[in-house]
């Protein structure tokens, strides 16, 4: 699994390449972000939980936190001076919540989709906010290439 603020940086005339791998398409990504320039954080939790339901029909090994894609593609695409993590924090546990207690989501979450716990909350308000690796990394640019 690519993480989707790698792909975010992937050249957009190689999106066909990333449906044909079974990646998350631009479309999929710019949905996300659209709901989260729009201070939602529940539905763009949705369109990955489907998302990676999607995948994992495809390669039933694949693993990835909801939350910490949603957070990073937030990072990444909307830039670290927008997003106020806490504030996602609180809003995606809103989010988690609700989808735990509904009837049509609960079943597609998994343990990794949790925000992380009080400790790791802390380490983040003493050391700062996550700095991610924008671009694509060796091994993608060349299969893009």
């Amino acid at each position: 699994m690519v993480p989707l603020y790698v792909l975010w940086n992937a050249p957009a005339d190689q999106q066909g390449s990333l449906m044909d791998k079974g990646l998350t398409t631009r479309n999929v990504m710019q949905s996300v972000v659209a709901h989260i320039q729009e201070n939602d954080v529940y539905s763009p939790t949705v369109i990955l939980l489907e998302e990676r339901n999607r995948q994992k029909n495809i390669n039933p090994n694949a693993k990835w936190s909801v939350y910490r894609e949603l957070l990073f593609l937030s990072l990444t695409a909307c830039g670290a001076e927008n997003i106020d993590v806490d504030a996602f924090d609180k809003e995606y546990r809103r989010a988690y919540k609700r989808l735990f207690e509904s009837k049509n989501f609960s079943d597609l979450l998994c343990l990794e989709d949790k925000n992380p716990p009080a400790r790791a909350v802390y380490c983040r308000r003493t050391f700062d906010t996550p700095t991610l690796q924008p671009r694509l990394p060796q091994y993608l640019v060349t299969t893009f290439s």
